[in-house]
């Protein structure tokens, strides 16, 4: 059986409302210093930018997914960076200074490479670990000879739904 790891909501709220505060403070730090216009602009554009790479990504990854699975081959490491390309784009659209950033980072191939490395490896640790685990349970074997079991008449079961009815 996998185990999940269920995010406790008290801890979903903190982690959204740190990221809510920061891009409020990045906003602030930014107006001061290029002004409200600029600043407005400059998100305005981003927004502009991931939406449109969004769209192009989007259609992409899902002509990559279809080529590949006509010729019968999935590779997850460019669904990866697909996807990841597709999360850089979202992380755009949303009006903030540090998704900004970090959209854009995914943007950057090495830190994109580097990143699908880190899931990746993350989900074969994963995937190790559950199957290990799975793996030492279903190796039960339970050897009978011939004179060890015995057969019962079908019909005779009491699970078995009467066509009577």
């Amino acid at each position: 059986m996998t185990k999940f790891y269920h995010i406790k909501p008290r801890f979903f709220v903190v982690i959204v409302l740190s990221v809510l505060f920061i891009e409020i403070a990045s906003f602030i730090v930014v107006g001061n210093e290029i002004g409200i216009l600029a600043t407005l602009s400059l998100i305005l554009l981003t927004m502009i930018i991931g939406s449109i790479l969004l769209r192009i990504q989007g259609i992409s990854l899902l002509k990559n997914i279809q080529r590949e699975l006509i010729q019968g081959t999935m590779s997850e490491y460019y669904i990866a960076d697909d996807v990841l390309i597709i999360i850089g784009a979202i992380l755009l659209i949303f009006p903030g200074f540090v998704s900004d950033i970090l959209g854009i980072s995914l943007l950057i191939k090495p830190i994109r490479t580097f990143t699908r490395f880190l899931f990746l490896s993350l989900k074969n640790k994963i995937n190790a670990k559950t199957s290990a685990k799975t793996q030492n349970k279903s190796e039960k074997i339970i050897e009978l000879n011939a004179e060890d079991y015995q057969s019962y008449n079908i019909k005779e079961s009491p699970w078995r739904i009467n066509d009577d009815h």
